[in-house]
């Protein structure tokens, strides 16, 4: 290196001296940015993840409202099902009993009319 040109220790020496104070309040400041930033990271993270937990729980929730009230509905369908089937048995037993007291009928009007021809007949 020649005499005329500074030569590297002194270059950060001279820059240093110009620019110390300032670079060290960048670099403090950066730091403080950084550290701000990861704790605003972390926040973040945080209440991301309650968000989740709270979604997550209102969710689980609702599914068992949902399938607290599909049972009711089922319960209820089913019982209004039982009811029908037995008022149809109910109804099908008495059409069954007019129908026998018409064969019942058919059979004494049939008793009848033979005595009569035995009456007549004699």
């Amino acid at each position: 290196m020649s005499e005329s040109q500074p030569s590297r220790t002194e270059l950060e020496r001279l820059r240093d001296i110009l620019y110390g104070d300032y670079a060290r309040d960048t670099s403090v400041q950066l730091d403080d940015l950084e550290a701000r930033l990861a704790t605003f990271r972390q926040e973040l993270l945080t209440r991301t993840s309650d968000l989740d937990q709270a979604q997550s729980d209102q969710l689980e929730v609702t599914r068992q409202t949902l399938e607290d009230r599909l049972g009711a509905l089922e319960q209820h369908f089913t019982n209004r099902i039982d009811n029908f089937e037995a008022q149809m048995a109910e109804q099908l037993a008495k059409m069954d009993d007019q129908k026998a007291n018409r064969r019942e009928l058919g059979r004494m009007l049939v008793m009848i009319g033979q005595k009569l021809q035995e009456e007549s007949g004699d």
